[in-house]
């Protein structure tokens, strides 16, 4: 699945009516289906490379439309964008910091569809702290303290990130010293 923050919407963009944008710029490529919930007043929005409607649910790619705000999403500058092999993709702390709210989010919903993805979670931020290939898109070590910085984390969003952050420490002790490099020692 891909997850696109937009970066600044205007007052009257939603998530429904950015997908609805989509599809109706771009039908062949572009599909909405009901949600798995049926009390769910959103519909999912699918890639389809190719443009061939017939094609089976293994050639799409399911798209996560993010606005900022929602999930403590920052509301970015184009400038606070890295571009990676032509693709833009969100500061480094910021992707690390939302991959383990959803890890926290999942693990205490009490619902097993959800619960099924926290292993799944925990792996992608086991991967964040400690691969090489991600390395490139870590700020400075000497730059200012990436973790507190209000363009794009709330103190009430720090704050609960500290505390997930101890959380993930118990559940997987061998973090610590991932998060310790990051300027995060609070295991």
């Amino acid at each position: 699945d891909v997850d696109v923050l937009i970066l600044q919407p205007n007052a009257a963009q939603t998530q429904e009516s950015i997908k609805a944008e989509l599809v109706a710029h771009r039908p062949d490529n572009f599909f909405l289906r009901a949600a798995k919930d049926s009390s769910a007043t959103y519909q999912i929005l699918y890639y389809r490379p190719s443009a061939d409607p017939s094609s089976t649910r293994k050639e799409t790619i399911k798209i996560d439309i993010l606005l900022p705000g929602v999930m403590n999403l920052p509301s970015l500058e184009p400038s606070n964008v890295v571009t990676h092999a032509g693709l833009p993709i969100v500061p480094y702390q910021v992707l690390l910091l939302h991959k383990l709210q959803a890890w926290d989010d999942h693990r205490l919903s009490g619902e097993e569809r959800y619960m099924k993805k926290v292993p799944i979670d925990a792996k992608d931020v086991l991967w964040l702290l400690t691969s090489s290939e991600v390395e490139a898109f870590m700020p400075p070590e000497d730059s200012v303290d990436m973790w507190s910085d209000r363009t794009f984390f709330s103190e009430a969003f720090e704050n609960a990130s500290r505390e997930r952050i101890r959380t993930f420490c118990v559940a997987d002790p061998t973090s610590y010293g991932k998060w310790s490099r990051l300027g995060l020692s609070v295991c």
